[in-house]
């Protein structure tokens, strides 16, 4: 019998599948996540899986588009290749990024590791809370690599607690953008 070849979104997908466990997703589900297909996947599942398949701009870019499942989202950022990335695709995702986790895990594996991270992070809080909510994520990766933390950064981490807003995962960032601000200010 002949073995059937399966394209590269296929294989990931059936990874997907093999891995899938339902009390995660039961569990994910409960707690509001905006996908439709939910394999309830570990972050550490996906990187194993993405570190298998290598970097791949184009696959990224077709499991990126397809925002109904959580597990496709969440393992783009770790497929792409930094260097096929650019500043407008990433304001592009940066526009869809329907919740923290996926902003979280672009951030992490993807935005923090590009040249024009810190474009993004004096553009993005100008617009929803998501987008706001990416700017900080990115500026909590970022705050420690740099050996010369921008002041802007707590400017725009106080700013957005003067918004009122009610988005607790924006006020609990922007409080610790702030504090690590204040600890690395400090004279030890």
């Amino acid at each position: 019998m002949e073995e059937k070849s399966f394209n590269s979104v296929q294989r990931i997908k059936r990874d997907f599948f093999s891995y899938r466990n339902g009390v995660t997703a039961d569990l994910l589900r409960k707690g509001g996540t905006p996908f439709r297909i939910i394999f309830g996947l570990t972050l550490p599942q996906l990187n194993e899986i993405a570190l298998a398949n290598g970097k791949d701009a184009e696959l990224a870019r077709l499991l990126w588009k397809n925002n109904s499942t959580r597990c496709s989202m969440l393992i783009a950022p770790m497929l792409m290749p930094v260097d096929k990335f650019g500043k407008e695709e990433a304001f592009e995702w940066c526009n869809e990024i329907p919740s923290c986790e996926v902003a979280d895990v672009l951030c992490i594996k993807l935005l923090s590791l590009t040249e024009f991270a810190e474009e993004l992070i004096k553009e993005l809080p100008n617009g929803d809370h998501m987008k706001r909510y990416t700017a900080m994520r990115l500026m909590m990766n970022l705050i420690r690599q740099r050996n010369d933390p921008k002041e802007l950064w707590k400017k725009i981490a106080e700013f957005e607690l003067l918004r009122n807003d009610t988005t607790i995962p924006n006020r609990l960032l922007a409080n610790q953008i702030i504090e690590e601000f204040d600890f690395l200010e400090e004279d030890i």
